[in-house]
């Protein structure tokens, strides 16, 4: 699993990031590790693969795929 920090101004924290191999694993342990998993996904990817996850067992945000969201 792949890790980007971010720099806040408040506090740096960093964001584990999942590919789609195993993901279902990856959320788990993620879950085990973290006391809130968010899930960012792009409206293509939601579409696209709408089975991918039971969405409703997560807190998930939507994002427009364009390039200012990324």
């Amino acid at each position: 699993m792949n890790q980007l920090k971010i720099k806040s101004g408040e506090q740096d924290y960093f964001v584990d990031l999942i590919i789609k191999e195993n993901i279902q694993d990856n959320l788990s342990e993620l879950e085990k590790k973290y006391r809130k998993v968010v899930i960012l996904i792009d409206k293509n990817v939601f579409k696209l693969y709408p089975d991918m996850l039971n969405y409703d067992s997560y807190n998930y945000l939507l994002l427009d795929a364009t390039e200012e969201q990324k």
